[in-house]
């Protein structure tokens, strides 16, 4: 699937990003979640004329879009890298690359909206139709479908309880094994299906009931919280003195996880803090981007 129709996101908290990361002309960024290349378009034009930023993104089709869209646009775009791969090796990824000095990284966390609309791999309950993938690169073997047919119900219910914080994760695993004992959970139908029995159709507001069980399933099928310990702890190692890392998250997980390495590298005299509470959008912006509502930045910068 083509993703530039809806690949060109917003960027959030651009201005905050650009502020935190003081990038400069000459310098080298690190876009550790490249997507559509919202915020890169911004680090690119900051680093300009001789400036370089390599933009990391674990999906093929992505890549091939952002390829298509350097041959096509002129101007700052010659001076982005693709690379295509995971952030968890961005260590390795740099120095395959021959970079040696990184003045500033970017990690813009969660999953993009041509995933949720376009990608058809069963990100969002809108398509019953989509096969549970919830693969963010399509080379990952895991799957959801995979988890939910074959794993017992009591890892289920961790899956549910903690990357979902659903308090009702022991009563949907039950349903879903009670499911799958009649019908294996294929397409997103039948994942909806089995929740029904303990989550009703019904929304709530405006978060549908089924919300945090997917969410519980995609992180769990692309280890996204274990990526992003291993790709902060890459990241210490490459910036450089001196150099700023920002982080901006859209669930608690991510962001404890970023606020415990943080204050551990504060503490060890690793790096400074520049925000000591998290920074999150304007209502302004939330109005005219409703993706961002959920947005947590934090910054620090290596000693």
């Amino acid at each position: 699937m083509n993703p530039a129709r809806n690949a060109r996101h917003i960027p959030v908290l651009a201005s905050e990003v650009q502020a935190l990361l003081h990038v400069q002309p000459g310098d080298t960024i690190v876009d550790a979640t490249l997507d559509g290349g919202g915020h890169t378009e911004l680090l690119l034009t900051s680093v300009a004329p001789n400036g370089r930023v390599l933009g990391i993104e674990q999906d093929p089709d992505m890549v091939g879009f952002m390829n298509e869209r350097i041959k096509h646009e002129s101007g700052v775009w010659k001076n982005l890298i693709v690379h295509h791969g995971n952030f968890r090796d961005i260590a390795a990824i740099v120095a395959s690359h021959n970079i040696h000095s990184i003045t500033g990284v970017l990690f813009d966390l969660g999953v993009s909206r041509w995933h949720f609309i376009e990608s058809g791999r069963g990100f969002s309950f809108q398509n019953p139709d989509e096969p549970l993938s919830m693969a963010l690169a399509k080379n990952n073997a895991m799957s959801a479908a995979r988890i939910l047919n074959s794993s017992p119900e009591t890892e289920l219910e961790n899956i549910i309880r903690v990357y979902g914080e659903e308090r009702r994760a022991q009563q949907i695993a039950k349903a879903i094994v009670m499911f799958r004992r009649k019908k294996r959970l294929v397409a997103v139908e039948d994942l909806l299906l089995s929740l029904e029995p303990v989550l009703g159709t019904k929304r709530k507001g405006k978060m549908h009931p089924a919300t945090k069980t997917f969410q519980a399933f995609r992180i769990a099928v692309n280890d996204e919280l274990g990526a992003l310990r291993e790709g902060l702890a890459g990241t210490g190692k490459i910036l450089r003195s001196g150099g700023r890392l920002v982080v901006i998250s859209y669930h608690s997980l991510e962001d404890r996880i970023v606020k415990q390495i943080f204050r551990t590298w504060s503490a060890q005299k690793m790096g400074n803090l520049l925000n000591k509470k998290p920074i999150t959008p304007s209502r302004e912006e939330i109005f005219n981007n409703p993706s961002a509502r959920s947005a947590k930045l934090r910054a620090i910068q290596k000693l």
